[in-house]
């Protein structure tokens, strides 16, 4: 399916759940994709109310409501919630940004489709994880979940991706 083929089912629900779920997954690394389905979404939102009114299941206001409560308490007890969306992402590479999670430790990686990060050394031990999409480096396709450990001094090739990835990288 075409990535505006997706992004027009996506906006207009007629996704399958397992289809949606990848959809969520893809847009994550895909900025492109994303703002896509914004924008879809966006046309598609005046279209909302043209059905009429449809009663509610019953029970939807109390899970609601209870939904809401547990946010409030995960909240309240120190916690912090910060939307993958949220903070500062800085274009490192074409088509790669990165944002710190907090001031020291682990970073995100944001790779588009087809982009490259550049050959380097480790000056640090790295631990990098794949959140989504791949990521390939010296002939090896990395895939969800797979992990990459690499000592510090030593030096890989060019890492890319062929449909965007989301890595996870702590150093230090």
């Amino acid at each position: 399916m075409t990535d505006k083929i997706l992004a027009t089912r996506f906006a207009m629900g007629a996704l399958s759940p397992g289809e949606r779920s990848d959809a969520e997954r893809q847009r994550l690394s895909d900025p492109a994709l994303d703002e896509m389905i914004d924008d879809f979404e966006a046309i598609m939102a005046p279209l909302a109310g043209m059905a009429g009114n449809v009663a509610p299941p019953q029970g939807l206001k109390s899970g609601v409501m209870a939904a809401v409560a547990q946010a409030g308490r995960f909240e309240t007890h120190g916690k912090q919630l910060h939307p993958f969306t949220s903070g500062s992402w800085r274009n490192v590479f074409p088509g790669v940004d990165m944002k710190r999670l907090w001031a020291s430790g682990p970073k995100l990686m944001r790779c588009a489709p087809v982009s490259v990060i550049p050959a380097h050394e480790h000056f640090e031990d790295e631990h990098l994880v794949v959140l989504s999409g791949d990521f390939v480096l010296e002939g090896r396709r990395f895939c969800l979940g797979d992990h990459l450990f690499s000592p510090r001094g030593t030096r890989h090739g060019v890492g890319t991706t062929e449909t965007g990835c989301v890595l996870l990288i702590n150093d230090g």
